[in-house]
């Protein structure tokens, strides 16, 4: 079996938590997608590597492909992966959701501590 740290599967298992929470609003698209809902899943634990969860997330929700035969001639080419993918609506989703988070200053929020913690509120 694969041997990690326990600090990078942590990390492993926050980005797949993270890509389950982008599923939802890949689908629902950019648009209908609030400032708040987009920066609870950013809080949740991928940090950095959010947007390596929502390409996951994109990937879930995307299109199943069927890739063409193997051709042993020397001429074959694979198809433009990123052609395909570019015109499939869960990548144009997951690209606009991606603008939004930069365009609504949502970049580091995972850094950010609350205003009021618990504590405070009891005091």
């Amino acid at each position: 079996g694969i041997k990690l740290r326990h600090k990078d599967a942590d990390m492993v298992d926050a980005i797949h938590r993270a890509a389950l929470a982008f599923v939802p609003l890949v689908t629902a698209g950019p648009d209908a997608v609030s400032r708040v809902q987009l920066g609870r899943v950013l809080r949740g634990g991928a940090a950095e590597f959010w947007p390596t969860a929502l390409i996951i997330a994109a990937a879930a929700v995307a299109q199943p492909r069927t890739l063409p035969p193997l051709d042993d001639s020397p001429n074959f080419a694979w198809p433009s992966a990123g052609d395909d993918l570019a015109a499939d609506p869960a990548f144009a989703s997951a690209r606009g959701l991606r603008e939004r988070v930069i365009a609504d200053g949502l970049l580091g929020v995972w850094t950010l501590r609350p205003l009021i913690t618990g504590a405070d509120i009891k005091q």
